[in-house]
Parts: structure tokens; C-alpha cells; sequence
């Protein structure tokens, strides 16, 4: 109930984990095993469901990336304890995440799912999952507020531990693309609060458990298709004025000889221990080591690697000038496009291995809207991290959520078929008429 004190185990106050160790003490546990974050502080906010483009995880990681930037520009020593190299330099007015202020609030965001084995564009969202983790998990200034987990072969047994024990659920899906979607149902059943576009069953669990207690954000299925118009139309002028000039490339198009060129130099190879780590989970830095030891395995790497670490907030280079419209970047969101910057000049590895997926963004290749919905996600974002520093209100909003998703029950789903499909009546057991002679009771 509301104004209860907190589980020990849950960061809210156990709407969802007082089950015998499969709620909020059993993911708890889990999580401190892989990942050593405080879940008495931190959000639990998952994102698990089949890796696929449509359902835009990599929307959420562009997200993560620029939460931990804001972290960076914020926290002392943020700069100089991240792993690898350079990052580009923080943006004129670009706001502060001030720890423990509105949007803030310590944070574990939690990956899960499986891509299918020849979708080369699912895997590679994978890949920047784990060196996005892989990076942010190292740097000891940012840690107690971000903490990035991308869970191995994720299925029904981690999903009984993973649902029932987290704070938010991601269900983001390009409006219009999914047909229905089960996990929001199943989160919302648990008290999960969902964070979610208006696509799919979003919208009928909108309708039954009210829209006070979902955070909405994005366009609607129809406008999506009239942006998806407008970017072809734009993408079809260009091309006419690229073909009355041939001497200038068409810009809607991502040519890899041009971008090799306008690329900058990568300043010396990764290490080969970084891409063994960016692939397998199982390897990622564990942040269960002590700051001491974090700091000391950091400066360990700084002199056994020519990889530069990154200068303080002084030192950093003046931000370059925004991009001419029509060329890279310069269609996207201030914020996305530093991000997008971040991952391009090698501050969280190797940028040829994950590049490929984001030079669509900004161009008529971008089918799943990850750049246009970009603001209004990153305001729904920070509309729930506020909405989480309010305990009590969070809770209430938990409940209210769970206690109306009964139209969403298996038995409501049967009872209506049997009836309205099947045309069949219930056929009620009455064991003193069936077995007058069974004297069991």
C-alpha cells in the first residue's frame, strides 16, 4: 500500500516483489550478481521482448548514450574516468542531469531478447548494446546513477523473474507496426508502469487502466505515413537535383566511399580485449569491483594503451559547428546528433562495427521514425524519471495500473470466445451429481 516502507530488496515499495523470491528480491539478486547496482536507489527499466528494428531498442540505447553524456558533462572526474577515447565536446546551453534531481534518479536499464539468426541489423543492435555497456559500466564517476545489462538468451524463466520485479517496461514500437504485443500486458499485470508509443495493445491498455498512468509519447500510424511521404518526396527532389548535377552526390543517400572520407582518422586500434568484451555478455567489466580497483584497472589500461582517457570539462575542444542542413547530421536533434557524434569518433569503440545502422537516421531510410520520434521519447523518458522520484505517487500509479488490467486475463479472452465464436455453454461440474457415491467431499 501507499506510504508502506520500501521492500529491501525493490527500489519501490513492493508492489511487485513480495512473491516468494521471483519479484523484486529475486531480480534484485540477480542483477547484483551481474551487474553490483543498489536496487534500494535504482530504477529497474527494462526493454526485453525480440530484437527487430521496428521495435526500436536502438532508440532506447541512443537514449542511454545520451543520459550518460548529460552524466559526464555533470559528474566530477565524469570525463576523465571514461574508458576510451575522446568524446566531442558538450554543446552550448546543452542542460545538466544534477544526481538525485528531476530526471536523474539512479537508473538500471535492462536488455533482453533474441534476433532472428540471419537479421544482420538486429545483431549488430545488439553489439552496440554490449560496447555501449561495456564502456559505461567502467566509469566509476557515472556508475551509481547508470548502469547499462543486456541479459543472455533471454525466455520464459528470466522473463518470470525479469517482469514481475521491474519499475518500467519499454514498449516502443514504431506506431503501426505491431499488431498487438503480449509483454505489455504481462508487465502491466505485475504493477510495471510502461513507457510506451501509441502502438499495438498500448492503446487498448491505455484505454482500460487510464492514460495517467502510461507514459505516452510519438506520432500516430497516420502520422508516420504521411512523414514517410514527405521524406520520400524530399528524398526524390534531391535525387532530380543531384541528376541536373552529377558533380554533387545525392545527399539522401549514404554512400560509404564519401563517408570514409569525410570520416575522421581513427587515431590507433582498439584493443583486442575490447572486442572480445563487446561480444560476449559474459565479459563485460563487472562494476562489483571497488572504486579503488576500477580507477586502478583504468590507469592500467591508459598506459598499456595509447588510447587517450577523457580530458576534464576545461579541457575540452570547443564544440564543432552545427552541420550545414542536408548533410550528416544535420537533420537530426541536437542531442541525437552528439550522440550519433559520440559513437562515430570511437568514444564507444570501434565505430565501423555499428555505424552501418545509424546512417539512416535523419533520411528517408530511417522507415521506424527513430529520429523524428526522438524528442517527444526522450521527454517521456524524463517525464517518468520525475514521476519516480515521487515513491508514493509511483506506487499508487502501480496499482491502479495492475488492478485494471482484468479484461486482459486469459479467462476473460476464453470466456468471450466460448461464447461469441464457439457458441458453447459452460459446463458446470457439480461432484455430488456426477459421483453420488464418492464419499471423498
Amino acid at each position: 500500500q501507499p506510504g508502506q516502507p520500501h521492500h529491501p530488496y525493490h527500489p519501490t515499495h513492493g508492489v511487485h516483489a513480495q512473491g516468494a523470491g521471483m519479484g523484486g528480491s529475486g531480480l534484485a539478486s540477480q542483477m547484483l550478481d551481474v551487474n553490483a547496482v543498489d536496487p534500494r536507489s535504482a530504477m529497474f527499466d527494462i526493454h526485453c521482448k525480440r530484437i527487430h528494428e521496428y521495435k526500436r531498442q536502438l532508440l532506447n540505447i541512443l537514449q542511454v548514450v545520451d543520459r550518460y553524456l548529460r552524466l559526464c558533462d555533470s559528474l566530477p572526474g565524469g570525463h576523465e574516468q571514461h574508458l576510451y577515447r575522446q568524446m566531442p565536446g558538450r554543446p552550448a546551453g546543452a542542460p545538466n542531469l544534477v544526481p538525485h534531481g528531476p530526471g536523474a534518479n539512479p537508473k538500471l536499464v535492462i536488455f533482453g531478447g533474441k534476433a532472428a539468426p540471419s537479421y544482420w541489423a538486429a545483431k549488430k543492435v545488439i553489439q552496440l548494446i554490449l560496447s555501449v555497456a561495456s564502456t559505461i559500466n567502467t566509469n566509476t564517476a557515472t556508475k551509481r546513477y547508470l548502469q547499462v545489462c543486456f541479459v543472455p538468451n533471454y525466455n520464459v524463466s528470466l522473463a518470470e523473474t525479469l517482469i514481475p520485479g521491474a519499475d518500467m517496461s519499454q514498449h516502443i514500437s514504431c506506431a503501426g507496426t505491431e499488431a498487438s504485443g503480449t509483454s505489455n500486458m504481462k508487465c502491466a499485470m505485475n504493477g510495471c508502469l510502461l513507457l510506451a508509443s501509441r502502438d499495438g495493445a498500448n492503446v487498448e491498455i491505455a484505454e482500460a487502466i487510464g492514460e495517467s498512468n502510461i507514459f505516452f509519447f510519438g506520432y500516430t500510424p497516420e502520422q508516420v505515413a504521411m512523414a514517410r511521404d514527405e521524406a520520400r518526396r524530399t528524398a526524390s527532389e534531391r535525387s532530380m537535383a543531384s541528376d541536373a548535377n552529377p558533380a554533387e552526390p545525392p545527399l539522401c543517400a549514404f554512400d560509404p566511399a564519401r563517408r570514409a572520407a569525410s570520416a575522421p582518422p581513427m587515431a590507433e586500434p582498439l584493443p583486442k580485449s575490447y572486442f572480445e568484451g563487446a561480444l560476449v555478455a559474459d565479459s563485460l567489466p563487472s562494476p562489483s569491483l571497488s572504486t579503488a580497483t576500477n580507477a586502478e584497472a583504468a590507469a592500467a589500461s591508459a598506459s598499456a594503451s595509447p588510447i587517450t582517457h577523457i580530458p576534464s570539462e576545461s579541457q575540452q575542444p570547443a564544440p564543432a559547428p552545427a552541420p550545414a542542413a542536408g548533410t550528416y547530421g544535420g537533420a537530426l536533434p541536437g542531442r541525437l546528433a552528439r550522440v550519433v557524434e559520440a559513437l562515430r569518433c570511437g568514444a564507444f569503440g570501434d565505430p565501423s562495427a555499428f555505424m552501418s545502422i545509424l546512417d539512416s537516421l535523419g533520411t528517408e531510410e530511417d522507415l521506424y521514425m527513430v529520429a523524428r520520434d526522438w524528442d517527444a521519447y526522450v521527454d517521456a523518458v524524463e517525464r517518468a524519471d520525475a514521476a519516480y522520484l515521487d515513491r508514493e505517487s509511483w506506487t499508487s500509479m502501480a496499482i491502479q495500473a495492475a488492478s485494471r488490467m482484468g479484461p486482459f486475463s486469459s479467462d476473460r479472452a476464453i470466456e468471450e470466445y466460448a461464447r461469441d465464436i464457439w457458441s458453447t455453454e459452460p459446463c458446470v461440474y457439480d461432484p455430488a451429481a456426477n459421483y453420488p457415491d464418492d464419499d471423498r467431499g
